[in-house]
Parts: structure tokens; C-alpha cells; sequence
């Protein structure tokens, strides 16, 4: 097409609005992607030289922990906290894990017991004695048979350990004989024998026993105060 005067070089229609030079349009970097500013546009294309900037857009370098790291670290975090709070308190506080000495519970009164009274000894009943040499004797049968020692000595002007009587030869005392009348127990009846008075004076006397006509023991004894104690018994002799 022909035009009228002079043709210049072709020259890119300037953009519609701008005033004053020709505003350079914003460029993106091939290889980036990213737009480029004016200064890096006229840098590239050999205008005013730039100082070269940082790599645009780049991510930074994020940090990852394991959980037993993170573990770790409120360990030793609570461990410093822990010890410098009682260095803390140390300084401040010297005597503070001493505690004062709690006062004594208060004792209940308790009223003074009055001592044990003593309850008086009732001493026992003084053993039964007899007055007379066959009264004397029966009594201390019946005590032998029923086993009450007591009674039974009380009618021996012996000990139980001294000799009695001679049975078969045998010497035997006052205890072996007792108790051998208190294990016939019931089976010797009493009332099979009787008692006769053969000898007596101021201060001796003696009893037989009999049973039916026969003459089964002989009994001695002797006066002790206003009571008769036997001290011998012997079988009659044949």
C-alpha cells in the first residue's frame, strides 16, 4: 500500500491510555514461569544493568521433627524448668523442706484407777475331827472312800508318808492306803461292818471291826486334845 511521505520503520502501536514514553510491558521468564519485573525486563534485553536479585519465589526450607524428638524436648524443657525452680528456691527459701515439728496430740485425761482391792482370803472350813475312838474311825473310812484327803488326815496322828500297816509282809502308808480304799470307791459298802470299842483308856484306845462275827481289822489310837487320831491299823492275827 502506498502512503504518503516518508515510511518509517514499523513500530508496534503504542498501547492506548499511556501517556509519555511507550510503558514497557511486563514479560514472564520461559523457564520460571513467573513474571519479571522492569528491572530484571531491562536486564535481560542489555538495558541498565541491575543488581541481580534472589531466586524469586522460592520456598523455604521447612523443618520436620520426629515425635521423639518433640518428646525429648518437653523432657529436657520440664528437667531445666524443674531445676531451676528449686535452685529458686533454695536461694530464697533455705529451710523450706523442713517442717515444724507438730505439737503432741492432746491426751485425754484419764482418771487414776483406784487399786485392786484385795478380796479378803476366806480360809476353808477347819477339816471335821471326832471326839470319839469309833466315831474317829467310821469317819475316816467313809473319807476313804469318797477320796477326800483332806478328812482322811485329819483322823491320822501320822503323816501320809509313814507306815501304817503291813499287808502280806508289806509295809504300806497312810497315802497308798487311802488311795487304794478311794479306787474300790462304791464297791466297798460300809455298812457290812460294825465297830466295837475292845480297849480304851485316858489316852488309848482301840476299835475292831467286824463283819458278821468274823474279826476283819484292828484300829489304835491315841488322844490329841479333846479328839482321838488313829496312828496303826493291822490285820487281826490268825
Amino acid at each position: 500500500m502506498k502512503t504518503s511521505g516518508r515510511e518509517g520503520p514499523n513500530r508496534p502501536p503504542q498501547a492506548r491510555g499511556a501517556s509519555g514514553p511507550a510503558a514497557h510491558s511486563r514479560r514472564s521468564n520461559p523457564l520460571l514461569g513467573v513474571e519479571l519485573g522492569e528491572d530484571e525486563q531491562r536486564y535481560i534485553e542489555g538495558g541498565e544493568k541491575t543488581r541481580p536479585r534472589t531466586a524469586l519465589n522460592q520456598p523455604a526450607v521447612e523443618r520436620k521433627y520426629s515425635v521423639g524428638q518433640v518428646l525429648l524436648l518437653i523432657v529436657l524443657g520440664g528437667l531445666l524448668l524443674g531445676t531451676a525452680a528449686l535452685i529458686a528456691l533454695n536461694l530464697f527459701f533455705p529451710d523450706w523442706p523442713r517442717r515444724k515439728p507438730l505439737p503432741p496430740p492432746p491426751q485425754a485425761s484419764v482418771a487414776p484407777q483406784a487399786p485392786p482391792v484385795a478380796l479378803p482370803v476366806v480360809a476353808p472350813p477347819p477339816a471335821q475331827q471326832a471326839t470319839s475312838p469309833i466315831e474317829a474311825t467310821k469317819l475316816m473310812l467313809r473319807a476313804s472312800v469318797k477320796g477326800d484327803t483332806r478328812t482322811v488326815y485329819a483322823q491320822w496322828d501320822i503323816r501320809p508318808d509313814e507306815i501304817v500297816t503291813i499287808e502280806r509282809g508289806v509295809q504300806v502308808t497312810l497315802a497308798e492306803q487311802t488311795e487304794e480304799a478311794a479306787a474300790q470307791g462304791d464297791k466297798l459298802n460300809l455298812a457290812e461292818y460294825q465297830y466295837r470299842l475292845s480297849q480304851q483308856s485316858s489316852t488309848e484306845a482301840r476299835v475292831s471291826q467286824y463283819r458278821g462275827d468274823v474279826l476283819t481289822q484292828i484300829y489304835s489310837l491315841r488322844r490329841v486334845g479333846p479328839y482321838w487320831k488313829l496312828y496303826n491299823a493291822r490285820a487281826p492275827d490268825r
